[in-house]
């Protein structure tokens, strides 16, 4: 005896069959004539709708009640508003996708027990197998093994191994060809050979910058808490004659006592294109001191990493005694040396400090600049390097440049400038990895039935115009799909589901 599921519910609780009329195969074909010649042209073939009808009767001993509410209870069933699955005990495989229709009567003139005739409609014309077969690929030729007598529209999967730009789908029995992203992507840019963060005009105060505040690396005097060094007074911008693009250091006019004061630049130093902070870089700074017996001078140029000092280059005077200069010279906040610096060789009337970092290696060089348009250095210089472990670790976030005097503005010299302020990461030879359609991962599913495509499970505008789809449908017995991605990226994993179509 037959019985049936239709929508996922068993109706051998309601229902008796008693016959079951179905179509061997429906199909038409599309014929043309042409002017008066005889027969006719082929076009194409394609399934029919068609219908099934079930000749039932309806006993009250299965359903435990009467023949009317028996009725009720299979119309409650039956009542669809889409086609749903409609399953046959004989060949429980298969299923149609069926829709209840048609107007049956039945003979009320029984309590117990009535004839009906159920109709249902099948919109496509096939059976589909209950259990879809799935495939999975290794490489990029997924084989898919059909036993399916009509044609059958695959599931495409791909699962992202890595980032990429495109995937297409091939059926080579059709030639046909989908593609979902840009075939022309790439995953990775050159990266710069250097990122300038810092480029200071001084003819204005730079963009972003604060005065009297930052790092102080001789916080006081001789060491005595007692006597704190200050940051106060103000920069004057453009103020070298000849050349707007300085500054100088503005002091107030009093007795300000033992202790070093004077204005301060600090800024802020962004990350490299990568926004690393703990690269290769150069900090580079001009500066004019006119010597003299008479005056003291003291030029703090900081690196600093979350307030505190990383490279710090002192330029000194700290005696009126003679005409004296100092570099003292610190990493990580501890002074790493302290040179004199002969004046006669390497005047410090116009020099350029250089603060380098390479790996864990600190460098300080400091030369003298000849004039002229080019400002070419030359003549003396002195470079000192420190290796210190774990020292490229550490981030760059901002510098201080700090002009101060001793005791009053008469001890501090008149004409020091600074320009040409610069800070630049030296980038490592090395490629920039962009964001790309797909990142490893990702899952793209494409339905070639529905033509719907979806990423991550959620509906995607991917597909573009011109796609094959009416291609991919799936008769043959074997049928290798193969997958295409970007020539840069990993193979996907690729698993291909086909539901099997019966005429």
């Amino acid at each position: 005896m037959i019985s049936f599921k239709f929508n996922d519910y068993d109706f051998s609780k309601l229902v008796v069959v008693e016959t079951l009329s179905m179509p061997f195969l429906s199909k038409e074909a599309a014929l043309t004539s042409v002017g008066r010649a005889d027969g006719s042209l082929f076009n194409y073939s394609r399934h029919l709708a068609n219908k099934i009808e079930l000749g039932c009767h309806l006993v009250s001993d299965l359903s435990r009640t009467n023949v009317a509410h028996t009725r009720d209870a299979i119309l409650a069933q039956l009542d669809t508003d889409a086609p749903a699955r409609l399953v046959f005990s004989n060949d429980p495989s298969r299923y149609f996708s069926a829709i209840f229709d048609g107007d049956q009567t039945y003979e009320a003139r029984y309590a117990n027990f009535t004839d009906i005739t159920l109709t249902f409609t099948v919109p496509d014309g096939l059976a589909h197998a209950v259990t879809p077969k799935t495939f999975t690929s290794p490489t990029d030729t997924t084989v898919v093994k059909n036993v399916g007598t009509a044609k059958a529209w695959p599931v495409l999967e791909a699962q992202m191994q890595s980032d990429n730009g495109f995937v297409g789908f091939i059926n080579p029995n059709t030639g046909g060809v989908l593609q979902f992203g840009k075939l022309e992507e790439v995953d990775k840019i050159p990266a710069p050979s250097s990122d300038k963060a810092i480029a200071f005009s001084m003819e204005t105060k730079p963009a972003g910058a604060t005065e009297n505040t930052g790092f102080m690396q001789y916080a006081y005097n001789l060491n005595d808490t007692s006597t704190p060094n200050k940051f106060d007074g103000a920069m004057v911008y453009g103020n070298l004659s000849g050349d707007k693009n300085s500054a100088s250091p503005g002091f107030i006019a009093q007795d300000w006592g033992a202790c070093w004061l004077g204005p301060s630049l600090h800024a802020d130093i962004v990350g490299n294109y990568d926004d690393d902070q703990t690269g290769s870089f150069n900090f580079s700074n001009r500066y004019r001191i006119p010597t003299v017996t008479t005056r003291m001078f003291r030029i703090e140029t900081t690196l600093e990493s979350a307030g505190d000092g990383v490279m710090t280059c002192i330029l000194r005077s700290s005696t009126i005694k003679k005409n004296d200069a100092w570099m003292d010279m610190y990493v990580n906040g501890r002074q790493v040396k302290s040179v004199s610096i002969n004046l006669k060789k390497l005047p410090l009337d116009f020099c350029e400090l250089e603060m380098q970092r390479r790996g864990d290696t600190a460098t300080f060089i400091l030369n003298t600049v000849k004039s002229g348009t080019t400002l070419q250095i030359g003549g003396m210089s002195v470079k000192y390097s420190f290796s210190i472990e774990d020292f490229g670790q550490v981030p760059i976030d901002a510098m201080t440049v700090w002009f101060s005097g001793y005791r009053s503005v008469d001890y501090f010299p008149m004409g020091v400038f600074w320009s040409n302020c610069s800070f630049t990461w030296i980038n490592a030879a090395a490629d920039i990895d962009i964001p790309n359609t797909f990142s490893a991962g990702d899952v793209l599913t494409v339905d070639t039935g529905t033509h719907s495509v979806l990423l991550n499970g959620a509906p995607s505008s991917l597909f573009t115009i011109g796609n094959q789809w009416d291609k991919f449908g799936i008769t043959e017995p074997e049928t290798d799909i193969q997958t295409v991605v970007s020539d840069w990226a990993a193979q996907p994993v690729t698993i291909i589901t086909l539901e099997e179509a019966f005429d």
